[in-house]
């Protein structure tokens, strides 16, 4: 595969985006199988987005971990 020239505009453009985000948090990246990719699919249906499930099971266990005796 050969180099993919970038413009101007588009490298400006990419500084920008950078500057933006400088030292916001991330996730980390990483694959899921088709089971876990199907019930994250099924969660982002209920909540919204994936991200909004995730975060919603994540205020969950921390509830459920501060919590212990409440747990089902």
């Amino acid at each position: 595969m050969g180099e993919v020239k970038r413009g101007a505009a588009q490298k400006a453009a990419d500084g920008r985006y950078e500057a933006k985000r400088a030292g916001m948090a991330r996730l980390p990246g990483g694959y899921l199988t088709q089971e876990e990719a199907e019930l994250l699919d099924e969660l982002a249906a209920m909540h919204g987005s994936k991200k909004a499930a995730i975060f919603k099971g994540l205020e969950l266990l921390k509830k459920i971990s501060e919590n212990p005796s409440e747990t089902p």
